[in-house]
């Protein structure tokens, strides 16, 4: 699903460069999360010169403004995604592909478990939940 960028296009007084762009192209079509590496990796497939710190400094900066969000998946590295509704992961044990789905039973079963921890005078500001398993491209590749 193509995303909207044009308003981190224009954002502040920011300069459009290579990686900013190239950037602003992998989040717009892309529809999972990324790491940092993985990132440079596509910046290096595009043949354009940077360095890692250039990266991290882009993604912080997109952070910032609203556009990227952090998505810490217990055990994995840091990951960046565009920031929409709130979502969950599934994240394949063997090719580390990674998946978002949002869906309605899960939303009830968290409010119901935020419902009890508060009822047991607890204040919850955010959870973290995911799951684990082989993707259908790994199960294929398994049997």
């Amino acid at each position: 699903m193509k995303k909207d960028t044009s308003h981190f296009q224009q954002k502040g007084k920011k300069r459009m460069t290579k990686v900013r762009k190239a950037l602003l192209s992998l989040f717009e079509v892309q529809d999972k999360p990324f790491s940092a590496e993985e990132v440079a990796q596509y910046l290096k497939s595009l043949n354009i010169v940077f360095d890692l710190t250039t990266v991290y400094r882009q993604l912080q900066s997109f952070k910032e403004e609203g556009f990227l969000e952090y998505c810490d998946i217990p055990g994995q590295t840091r990951f960046y995604e565009v920031k929409n509704q709130h979502h969950h992961h599934f994240v394949c044990e063997q090719c580390e592909e990674k998946e978002c789905f949002e869906e309605d039973f899960m939303k009830e079963a968290l409010q119901k478990a935020i419902f009890f921890l508060e009822s047991c005078g607890l204040k919850v500001r955010s959870h973290s939940f995911s799951f684990s398993g082989l993707c259908k491209k790994c199960q294929m590749y398994k049997k």
